[in-house]
Formats: structure tokens, sequence, C-alpha cells
């Protein structure tokens, strides 16, 4: 299980956008641990790091 502070560290993200991305449905839930605790399945963080695209494929050409 990894903690708030550490799935912003793996991912980058920030903990309003891993809110809004769990919302969504784009990003895995959090479980309940205690009543004020909450954590991740490390594997379940990965996974959908793993799955998200890497970089940029191609610059639009107004930025290039």
């Amino acid at each position: 299980m990894v903690n708030k502070k550490e799935v912003v560290m793996l991912t980058g993200l920030s903990v309003v956008t891993i809110w809004r991305r769990m919302k969504a449905g784009d990003f895995p839930l959090s479980v309940q641990l205690t009543p004020n605790k909450k954590g991740w399945f490390l594997d379940e963080i990965e996974t959908w790091m793993e799955s998200r695209p890497r970089g940029i494929a191609q610059l639009p050409a107004n930025l290039k």
C-alpha cells in the first residue's frame, strides 16, 4: 500500500488532479485503511502509470 504523498511522488500529479481523475474513472480508486487514512495498491498505480503515453508522439505543427 502507498499513501497519498507517495502516490503524488510516483505519478507527479497533484492531489487535486488525482482526486479528479479518480472521480472521472481515470485513476485507481483509493482504499479506506482506517477512518482517517486512505491508500492505494502499489501494483494498481504501477499498472496505471505503464498504461499512460510516454512523451509526445508527434508535436503539433505550430510547436515545431
